[in-house]
């Protein structure tokens, strides 16, 4: 038995997985195969937030140029 986030409706819901195998070599395989799947999983969603991260900084260093620009536009004006 496994217990499992399931996210198909955007929010975690603890789901409980139950098989049965004919045999225990069959049931080392799966167990293998879905703790591997379950570890890129979360290797994936760190790179996700990686990503995301860099961009939201990426987009806040724009905004912030943009602004210190407009700034210096209405200093020169100012000036004249």
């Amino acid at each position: 038995m496994f217990l499992q986030a399931d996210f198909a409706d955007g929010e975690a819901n603890s789901e409980l997985l139950a098989i049965r195998f004919a045999n225990a070599e069959n049931a080392s395989k799966f167990r293998a195969a879905f703790e591997s799947a379950a570890k890129e999983m979360g290797e994936l969603q760190s790179k996700k937030e990686k990503t995301k991260a860099t961009e939201e900084k990426k987009e806040s260093a724009a905004a912030e140029k943009e602004i210190a620009d407009d700034l210096e536009k209405k200093a020169v004006i100012a000036d004249k």
